[in-house]
């Protein structure tokens, strides 16, 4: 397990689970077609906050964490990447035509 850069005593596990400082689990909440939790008070995205323990540090306003698989429910770590906001929306519209 790894602990979040800026949320001390915040850990993620590989298999996706975010570790409070009291050994409680977060659930992930489904709000506005995002999952997030909330941390210290603050409504954050879940996937992103499971990079940012892997990674050690915080993701840029410009960085985009996103499934490798295109399952939103498959939250292991391994499955998460890291995109710009560009190249994900670039992807994101290329997959719309597709259609």
């Amino acid at each position: 397990m790894k602990e979040h850069p800026k949320h001390k005593g915040y850990y993620a596990s590989d298999d996706g689970n975010i570790i409070t400082p009291s050994n409680n689990t977060l659930k992930p909440l489904y709000i506005n077609t995002q999952y997030k939790t909330i941390v210290n008070g603050k409504r954050i995205s879940y996937n992103r906050f499971l990079k940012e323990c892997e990674i050690g540090r915080e993701l840029c306003k410009d960085e985009v964490v996103y499934p490798i698989d295109g399952d939103q429910e498959n939250r292991r770590i391994s499955n998460l990447d890291i995109r710009s906001k560009s190249e994900h929306q670039r992807l994101v519209m290329e997959k719309r035509w597709q259609k």
